[in-house]
């Protein structure tokens, strides 16, 4: 699982894609990584919590936006790919090579919950749902574009990031 999102960030630190299509890429992955996130932090929070209520009502929310981001997405994870020449990118490929994104919702989930959750972190997101929860797909897939162009500065020694934003042509102003 970590060779073809290892291959998509080696490929994309060699290229960059646009605010645009950075936050399709993430309208098309929130869905999935709340679903994620949720069925790591059902295992380490207790019931009444209600963190699950509010990760469903979001993955309800933002599903129709993530269905029409697809067409988008796979347009700009063929674009990244394309780029490079790993190996590995032929098995991030394949997910690509279907009409149908269930494969790469996989993919994005198996990502996601592939590393180890703790409660605190539970916690912490389980305060944040609600407030992020009256946010549309759009505002959501924006802000976390700001964020991942915001930790994309080259920093010396640090690992490079899954994507890399392309200048906004006033950056300079």
């Amino acid at each position: 699982m970590a060779l073809p999102s290892q291959a998509l960030a080696d490929t994309a630190a060699k290229s960059c894609i646009t605010r645009e299509e950075a936050q399709d890429i993430v309208t098309f992955a929130l869905p999935t990584a709340v679903q994620a996130v949720d069925g790591m932090c059902r295992k380490v929070m207790p019931p009444q919590a209600n963190f699950s209520a509010t990760a469903e009502m979001l993955v309800k929310q933002y599903q129709p936006s993530s269905d029409a981001a697809w067409p988008r997405t796979r347009v700009t994870l063929n674009k990244l790919l394309a780029q490079g020449d790993d190996p590995a990118k032929n098995v991030l490929a394949g997910f690509l090579a279907s009409d149908d994104p269930t494969a790469l919702r996989t993919f994005v989930t198996a990502m996601v919950a592939g590393k180890p959750i703790k409660l605190k972190a539970c916690n912490a997101i389980g305060r944040v749902l609600p407030l992020i929860q009256p946010m549309p797909a759009q505002n959501m897939a924006g802000l976390f574009e700001f964020v991942i162009e915001s930790m994309t500065e080259e920093k010396e020694g640090k690992k490079p990031s899954p994507f890399t934003i392309c200048p906004a042509p006033n950056a300079g102003q």
